[in-house]
């Protein structure tokens, strides 16, 4: 589905944020003067908000990650024009993913990219979150087809084993998976990219 914003100046996008606070009363601070609003200092507190929001929270949720550790690296203006909260998120036993907050015009609105993300492609989840994938099991055991076709080179391996194996052979493997990642870092050039190509100017 096509997504759209407008085109606002990054001041104005800061004000929407500080609108957003007052109305919502996030931080509670007296004076929310754009001027001296400390976006940092507040980080936490506004990215909870957002991502309790469940507009925004459904937007970024196609690539499944947690909220326990949540943070906005940088306000950015992508090379469109349109001003976005570059953020990261992600549970401490998880590879951070990134994502977006924007104005589409009447509301802040989530993306999260996939080309440039670290992510595990198969699940659509971060790197070490893929027992949460719903694919992962059958009737409360790991379900071999999918192990298969997660470690397709281990095909013959994972048949002959029985379930007790089987379940210490995926963790085993998952451990693998994810300290193969651990040092890849996302690209946000490459991010930067798809979200232009998929939120539209109007």
């Amino acid at each position: 589905m096509e997504r759209n914003a407008v085109i606002i100046s990054m001041d104005e996008f800061k004000q929407k944020i500080v609108d957003y606070d007052i109305n919502s009363s996030i931080t509670k601070v007296s004076d929310l003067d754009i001027n001296i609003y400390d976006f940092y200092k507040y980080e936490y507190e506004l990215m909870t908000s957002f991502l309790e929001n469940p507009i925004i929270n459904k937007d970024v949720q196609k690539i499944h990650f947690d909220y326990e550790n949540v943070g906005c690296e940088e306000f950015v203006t992508l090379k469109n024009g349109l001003p976005v909260i570059k953020c990261w998120a992600g549970g401490d036993w998880e590879l951070p993913i990134y994502f977006i907050i924007y104005w589409s015009g009447t509301e802040f609105r989530g993306y999260t990219p996939e080309n440039g993300n670290t992510f595990n492609p198969i699940t659509k989840t971060a790197y070490g979150s893929e027992d949460d994938c719903d694919l992962f099991y059958n009737n409360r055991k790991y379900n071999r087809d999918f192990v298969k076709q997660m470690f397709p080179d281990l095909k013959d391996e994972i048949d002959n084993l029985n379930d007790n194996d089987l379940k210490d052979k995926v963790e085993d493997l998952l451990c693998e998976l994810m300290e193969e990642h651990v040092d890849q870092d996302p690209d946000w050039d490459i991010m930067e990219e798809e979200i232009i190509n998929k939120i539209k100017i109007v």
